[in-house]
């Protein structure tokens, strides 16, 4: 996980461009997704090694996120955005399955950018008490 937070830092630049860098890490890398699945399997909603250096990562990216844009919660849109990528490459049978063959990783990658792009910012939404 360490090398993951080396190879793609926070940077400033927007969910979308991160969305990517991520996606190509994790498709050269297969083994850093399987490594979060396996852990989410053994310890679930426990404390993970490392906990507090990934957090420090993760709050970086936020705020990376939220200087580039600062409306709504930027703590969703990160983790939907990790979802976006990660569910993509984690599950390879669902992904045939729903896109069929001929849809290539590299318009998925594209796909997930302009997914990324699309996610709500909070403006219009109901505020939450």
């Amino acid at each position: 996980m360490a090398d993951l937070a080396r190879a793609v830092p926070p940077g400033d630049d927007d969910l979308s461009a991160y969305a990517e860098r991520l996606f190509d890490y994790h498709r050269a890398h297969p083994e850093a997704l399987r490594l979060l699945m396996w852990e989410a399997l053994e310890l679930g909603d426990q404390p993970v090694p490392g906990e507090e250096t990934r957090t420090r990562h993760y709050q970086d990216k936020l705020q990376a996120t939220q200087a580039a844009d600062d409306k709504g919660d930027p703590r969703t849109r990160l983790f939907l955005t990790l979802g976006l990528v990660g569910w993509s490459l984690a599950m390879p049978q669902v992904r045939r399955m729903i896109l069929g063959t001929d849809h290539s990783l590299d318009q998925l990658r594209s796909d997930i950018a302009r997914a990324v792009q699309a996610l709500p910012t909070g403006d219009g939404l109901p505020e939450q008490a």
